[in-house]
């Protein structure tokens, strides 16, 4: 009988991709599903770290045909609205159409989505330096409140329209005043010149004028507006920067005390508004505060936190039944800084703490994808003045049921200001770019027409014992595709020492052919199974050493993969 030797045992180490980015770990306590390095990747809630999607211009031209800086966006009214300079565009993707313009040059703009009728859906912003404005998909109408317009107008035999030379400035929930023409009457609608009062009017006024005023004292020069329990409220005054002033139920334009209109103080800066959950956040520059109530009579003012505020009002974002925000010292969430006071353990952002330390406090942006669970925020850092760094954050489950939050980063999208929401069901997220154009991200598989560069890295891997050197065998890839595949695979040892010999690059490909032999029959070479779906690319690899590194870069212009884990077979050798 031919004597029969028995193969090397080899050792298979299973490694399933999760845990996201972590950067506040050691060698030997650092999650072995975790990423040292997660760049253009993101965890999806999925399971597993898929390659980003790409951005494209949402239009060709360039907002307002000029090169300045997008100053806010929003997805409102099946298209997108921007700021610019003074001016204030919307476009569907062929054009843009200027709908406000003249403005006192401002800064950032906020944006309020809100419907206080059953009939029209409407956009308030605020960029510090104008009145606050209405848009209703027509006409912007400006928030004058106690300000008068005086035009010259006519209305005959009890009709409730009015035509006017111009409609500029006058916003719905007016009152025209005069002689005339309905004294008392309420502006209910606005369609180029022609205004709707609320009752009858009879008159002619061929010269003179019109009034409409406004009821109570507008706010100039507010920064942020929220809609909160059918009030608008409006802060951030450059003369009153702890007030907040919100007006009566179902006007955004009234003013006045007897109609439920009103003012609040704190006692700091206040950063930012945020509707939430039957409350109003009050995020200030180093407390949080929120209201509760319905009305004047009963609306109160409790703290949240009296030492931990709001570092950047951009970098609010509500997602996963939460509001996550950017503090001093991290990512926080509102239940989470409520729950558990200003101690440490109210941030959410730990294991990647490093690259909290590296933002730049300025031109902060941020955006939700709901379908993804997903929260990114942009940020610069290294002295520069625009975003050129982002980070993803995703809410998902781990193996035991728990929630948490995985991190990536993101490197090559530059945004000035964010926003995203639905048009005809279909999510879209946007950005203002620093040159002028509105982009899509989620678009395509590069960034505007180059390629992006995207990197996993693995810990460094001991297998269970660090001194035990592993002679490595195979490494087995479970990924999914989305389209051709060209990505580069890479095994390092010793923590990449330059002294220990390290083998070069392997071609992850679904070009690979099925499982082939070499001629001794002992070793397989590269192979793909089940290239339909989800692949396991099969690969022989060299080396040894006494902890393993793996990393995949992906920098072509094809679909999205999917890194979903893989298996190290090894045979043991020396101890160290």
């Amino acid at each position: 009988m031919a004597d029969i030797t028995a193969p090397e045992y080899i050792s298979p180490y299973v490694v399933t991709t999760s845990g996201g980015l972590v950067l506040d770990r050691d060698v030997y306590t650092m999650p072995v599903g975790a990423a040292s390095i997660l760049q253009n990747f993101e965890p999806s809630v999925r399971g597993g770290y898929r390659r980003l999607s790409g951005t494209a211009k949402f239009s060709a031209t360039q907002v307002g045909s000029s090169s300045s800086t997008i100053l806010g966006v929003a997805v409102f009214n099946s298209g997108v609205v921007a700021a610019q300079s003074t001016n204030v565009y919307f476009g569907t993707g062929s054009s843009w159409t200027s709908i406000d313009s003249g403005r006192t040059s401002a800064g950032r703009y906020r944006f309020e989505k809100y419907n206080f009728s059953t009939n029209e859906e409407r956009l308030i912003f605020a960029d510090g330096a104008n009145s606050p404005s209405v848009y209703n998909g027509t006409t912007v109408m400006d928030i004058k409140g106690a300000t008068t317009i005086s035009t010259t107008g006519s209305a005959s035999g009890s009709s409730t329209s009015l035509s006017v030379s111009s409609a500029a400035g006058i916003i719905e929930g007016m009152y025209i005043g005069g002689t005339n023409i309905g004294s008392g009457a309420k502006v209910s609608s606005i369609s180029g010149t022609t205004v709707t009062m609320s009752v009858a009017t009879t008159g002619t006024i061929s010269s003179g004028s019109v009034t409409f005023a406004g009821l109570g004292t507008a706010p100039s020069d507010p920064s942020m507006v929220t809609a909160f329990k059918n009030h608008m409220f409006y802060a951030g005054m450059s003369a009153e920067p702890n007030t907040i002033v919100f007006s009566a139920i179902g006007d955004e334009n009234d003013f006045t005390a007897s109609n439920g209109a009103g003012s609040l103080n704190v006692d700091s800066t206040i950063i930012a508004l945020k509707s939430f959950r039957g409350e109003l956040i009050i995020f200030c520059e180093d407390r949080i505060y929120k209201l509760a109530g319905n009305a004047l009579a009963d609306f109160a003012i409790a703290p949240i936190s009296r030492n931990v505020g709001c570092s950047d009002a951009f970098s609010i974002q509500e997602i996963g039944g939460d509001v996550i925000f950017l503090a001093p010292d991290g990512l926080r969430t509102i239940a989470g800084t409520a729950r558990i006071g200003d101690v440490e353990l109210g941030t959410v952002s730990k294991q990647i703490q490093a690259r909290i330390s590296d933002i730049g406090f300025t031109n902060i942006s941020s955006v939700v994808i709901r379908d993804k669970s997903q929260y990114r925020l942009f940020y610069p850092s290294g002295g520069l003045e625009s975003a050129e760094k982002g980070i993803i954050g995703v809410l998902k489950s781990n193996p035991s049921g728990q929630i948490g939050w995985e991190y990536s980063d993101i490197r090559g999208i530059k945004p000035a200001c964010c926003d995203s929401g639905f048009i005809s069901g279909v999510e879209k997220v946007i950005h203002g770019g620093f040159d002028g154009y509105v982009y899509l991200q989620e678009s395509g598989n590069t960034f505007n027409g180059t390629a992006m560069k995207a990197i996993y890295r693995s810990p460094d891997l001991t297998m269970g014992d660090a001194g035990i050197r592993k002679n490595m065998q195979r490494i087995n890839v479970n990924y999914d595709p989305e389209g051709s595949v060209d990505a580069s695979l890479f095994v390092k040892y010793d923590f990449e020492d330059a002294g220990t010999p390290q083998p070069s690059a392997y071609t992850l490909s679904t070009a690979d052919t099925a499982a082939v032999y070499d001629n001794a029959g002992t070793l397989y070479n590269s192979a793909v199974y089940d290239a339909e779906g989800m692949p396991i690319v099969r690969q022989s690899v060299e080396g040894s050493g006494f902890t393993v590194v793996i990393r995949l870069e992906d920098e072509s212009s094809n679909p999205p993969i999917t890194l979903k884990g893989f298996e190290l077979e090894f045979t043991p050798g020396a101890r160290m």
